[in-house]
């Protein structure tokens, strides 16, 4: 059979023309040198990596053990604001057994009564106030005043009362109300001695020289 040459060319043109190559779907495309820009899924790094709390870095974890950090706010710092005590001048006799008084707050007297007479002592830090001699006294009486008395002495403060209430150097300051409050205030193993101080003394305010450190 014999082809016309011209018209095997137009034949041949048609078919390629109308023939596109159709990779197929899912196949790798060839590389071309410029970034893909099909759908991949790329995860960022706040999703590979998620914050763990709304705190900045560096910052110590709410989750920290954080035992022992209520300590800076007990005894030992107590008895830093006692050794911080400032005498108003080189004069004032009796600063110095004030402020051993001060850090024996801290050793003879539950902690919120040694709160409360530390916060008395400090507050005439510097002042001519802090230089009499009953100032130890007045800031024992205001600790005490301030504590809650409880039920379970009041039998023996009516006893020490009634004792001193026959006698004519009786304590302006001792009542069974503050001989309850003595007690409260005191740690408990020196209850024993502040009461036996109380009958003999006829007073609250006077045995704070008395009671011992243990």
């Amino acid at each position: 059979m014999r082809v016309d040459p011209k018209r095997f060319a137009l034949l041949a043109g048609a078919m390629a023309q109308s023939c596109v190559a159709v990779a197929p779907e899912g196949a790798d495309a060839p590389s071309t040198g410029a970034p893909s820009t099909g759908a991949v899924a790329v995860a960022a790094p706040a999703e590979l990596h998620p914050a763990l709390s709304d705190e900045p870095a560096g910052a110590p974890s709410a989750d920290l053990d954080r035992s022992g950090g209520d300590e800076s706010s007990g005894r030992d710092a107590l008895r830093d604001r006692c050794r911080k005590l400032q005498a108003p001048a080189p004069s004032c006799e009796s600063f110095e057994d004030t402020r051993i008084e001060c850090e024996a707050f801290t050793e003879v007297l539950q902690e919120e009564a040694a709160e409360r007479a530390v916060r008395c002592l400090t507050s005439r830090s510097g002042r001519t106030s802090i230089c009499r001699y009953d100032v130890v006294e007045d800031c024992f009486m205001q600790a005490v005043r301030s504590m809650q008395p409880s039920r379970a002495t009041r039998k023996s403060c009516q006893d020490v009362v009634a004792s001193c209430g026959q006698q004519p150097r009786g304590g302006r300051d001792l009542s069974i109300g503050t001989c309850q409050r003595g007690l409260a205030a005191v740690n408990e193993e020196l209850g024993g001695d502040l009461l036996t101080c109380m009958a003999d003394q006829c007073s609250v305010s006077a045995c704070v020289w008395g009671l011992e450190r243990r």
